[in-house]
């Protein structure tokens, strides 16, 4: 069996400090192919050196001890190279070079222990990290989302040290077999970012069928709960409240439209600016009312995805959001800010199911007539984490 070695985060189910799309997408991967790979997975966001086992695949973290005792290690045998990161880091990509040479060094010493003949990097953060690295492993770069073109993006890793511009530009150069999510990204990654490889792929991703699907109990259940009227609407966003998921842009929409009932957001404060402004509107709103979940955990998100009524997915810019899937496997209809139409591709079958807005100037809130438990089984078989699985599987193995 061979070794595959992942990069990316985990959930904080799974021991990470915080939770991502992407985070949700890289241990359901592992998950799904972990009868086929030998797999290890480096979280960044998971501080322990201590190896998680108990998933059918391992979990490897960082410490501060292990990282200052690889700094001393590398000052004895080569301190050149560090002076020759630092520069890179900062000058080539645009990236924390501390932090990244920290990152580079704990790579280099799983790699080299390990030897995985196949590594799968989720993110262009990571090419720099690759780049000097020596190994016999095949890479492959999945991208969840090719931001270096959204203003609101390249602020928010302004404020974490990071030049997109640089970043994207620079990483492209090392990029290896790259994997997209959708047609649309995988022309911005070769024509605009000039991303060359022998080889692309486009992999959409997938949903745990198992655990998003719709359920009249708990919908009932969480309704009453929330002092809900039986005749109320009920609009849900999940996603980190940032410039770039637009949350605002959506309540404004739906001040428009004198919207009645409730908007329930699940997702953490990211941004100040958009703190203030949606608690703002949280206090001064008086015909809806704007509920916010700062932290739903994966197992129970499909509550409140049954609970709802519409889906609301207002992002300015995305990869390929999740989110429409899982909400789509829980029998909830969606709306799509038409600004990232490219992004969502679900096929011609689902087009009374996703509707596509221009939320700046439609007056008109869109009406649904969907079974929802016929829409919940239809997706189990169109997103099925298991096929998207095989498909990675196939790409690794070249079968």
């Amino acid at each position: 069996m061979k070794k595959l070695f992942i990069i990316g985060q985990i959930p904080k189910e799974y021991g990470g400090s915080y939770t991502t799309g992407v985070a949700n997408v890289i241990i359901e991967l592992a998950d799904v192919l972990k009868d086929d790979f030998d797999i290890y997975l480096y979280a960044t966001n998971y501080k322990d050196t201590k190896v998680k086992e108990n998933y059918g695949f391992k979990i490897l973290g960082y410490s501060y001890t292990k990282f200052i005792k690889l700094i001393i290690l590398q000052l004895v045998k080569n301190p050149l190279l560090l002076v020759k990161l630092y520069k890179e880091f900062n000058n080539e990509f645009g990236i924390p070079p501390v932090k990244f040479i920290l990152n580079h060094l704990l790579l280099r010493y799983y790699i080299d222990k390990l030897k995985p003949e196949i590594i799968n990097a989720h993110g262009i953060v990571f090419s720099p990290l690759l780049k000097n690295l020596k190994n016999s492993a095949k890479v492959f770069f999945t991208f969840h989302g090719l931001m270096y073109d959204d203003d609101n993006s390249i602020k928010a890793n302004k404020k974490r040290g990071i030049d997109v511009y640089k970043l994207y530009n620079n990483g492209a150069k090392y990029i290896d077999n790259p994997i997209y999510l959708t047609e649309e990204m995988k022309i911005k990654g070769e024509y605009d970012l000039k991303i060359e490889s022998k080889q692309s792929y486009i992999i959409p991703n997938g949903v745990n069928v198992a655990k998003f699907r719709f359920c009249e109990t708990s919908r009932d259940e969480l309704r009453v709960k929330f002092g809900v009227n039986d005749n109320e609407l009920i609009f849900i966003s999940v996603g980190a409240l940032t410039n770039r998921k637009n949350h605002i842009g959506f309540i404004k929409y739906l001040i428009k439209n004198d919207f009645k009932g409730q908007y329930w957001i699940i997702g953490k404060f990211e941004a100040e600016q958009t703190k203030q402004q949606i608690l703002e509107y949280q206090k001064s709103i008086k015909d809806f009312k704007i509920r916010i979940f700062d932290y739903v955990t994966h197992e129970t998100l499909y509550k409140y995805y049954s609970a709802a009524d519409i889906y609301a997915h207002p992002s300015t810019s995305e990869g390929q959001a999740l989110v429409v899937f899982e909400s789509l496997c829980c029998g909830l209809p969606v709306l799509v800010n038409e600004e990232i139409k490219g992004t969502v591709s679900v096929g011609e079958n689902y087009t009374k199911s996703v509707i596509f807005i221009n939320l700046k100037e439609q007056r008109i809130l869109p009406e649904f007539n969907i079974d929802r438990e016929k829409l919940s089984l239809k997706c189990k078989t169109d997103f099925n984490w298991n096929e998207i699985g095989n498909l990675y599987k196939n790409v690794f193995t070249n079968e």
